[in-house]
């Protein structure tokens, strides 16, 4: 059994400078994408810009797509249903590397991480994954 399909696309496409100096630019620009019928969004460099243009474009159901955004939070749908991403969150990372410590049969081990919600996040994780696998954080 064969079969062909035909389609015809219409995609609108907006371009968009991912450095927004302030919230109220990512509002704005995830408004008037919705005003002007846009199919998809792809978000911003960082988690929270990309956080606000997923939630502004679930309101008004439209795709956003985090090409870099890692932050956990993100991976809550009911908070960000109509978001998705093509890296893994940032809890996989400690998790990964607790691994490896574990592996090496390395007993301490200490890290310095960014003071923002991914480093904080990741340095949670980091512990709650070092307590399980009996690895001390220096």
């Amino acid at each position: 059994v064969s079969a062909k399909v035909s389609a015809d696309f219409n995609v609108t496409c907006d371009i968009v400078d991912h450095s927004f100096p302030n919230k109220l630019q990512v509002s704005e620009a995830a408004l008037h994408w919705s005003e002007v019928g846009t199919n998809f969004m792809v978000g911003a460099y960082s988690s929270s810009n990309t956080g606000l243009l997923a939630v502004i474009g679930g309101l008004h159901e439209i795709p956003t797509v985090g090409f870099w955004a890692a932050s956990e939070s993100l991976s809550d749908k009911q908070a960000y249903s109509h978001f998705g991403r093509t890296n893994p969150s940032a809890g996989v990372f400690p998790r990964a590397i607790l691994k490896f410590i574990s592996a090496m049969g390395w007993s301490n081990f200490g890290y310095i991480y960014h003071d923002d919600a991914n480093g904080n996040a990741f340095s949670t994780a980091f512990h709650r994954y070092a307590r399980e696998d009996n690895v001390t954080v220096l």
